[in-house]
């Protein structure tokens, strides 16, 4: 798929601007990712394998992918790949001062262990 033939893709912040030049939003290809429901395992372990670093990368509302994965009915290996490649995020708030095991609970969807 396309992120074999174009891993520099993983890397670049896809956005849009009010006229004035403010950012609208900004997500990297893996926010996006995270946004599927449920977000697709293959894609979002090529990302991570392509730029791990965007899994640290806070959006225009200073969420991280975990935090969509979360509030998109992520799987168990999704949120373990995205745990494994930035451990601190588990513990990570949002603009909203939300953590990714807040946003699961809210959405019901999907339970956060702790362990490992």
């Amino acid at each position: 798929h396309r992120c074999n033939s174009n891993p520099e893709e993983a890397k670049i912040w896809i956005t849009s601007q009010y006229d004035d030049g403010t950012t609208r939003w900004r997500y990297l290809p893996l926010h996006l990712a995270c946004m599927e429901n449920p977000p697709p395992e293959f894609l979002v372990e090529s990302l991570l394998r392509i730029y791990p670093e965007g899994s640290r990368m806070e959006d225009h509302k200073e969420m991280l992918p975990i935090h969509y994965a979360c509030d998109n009915g992520a799987g168990e290996r999704v949120v373990e790949l995205l745990v494994k490649a930035y451990p601190a995020c588990v513990g990570r708030k949002d603009g909203c001062g939300r953590t990714p095991i807040g946003i699961a609970r809210e959405s019901a969807r999907i339970v956060i262990s702790r362990s490992g």
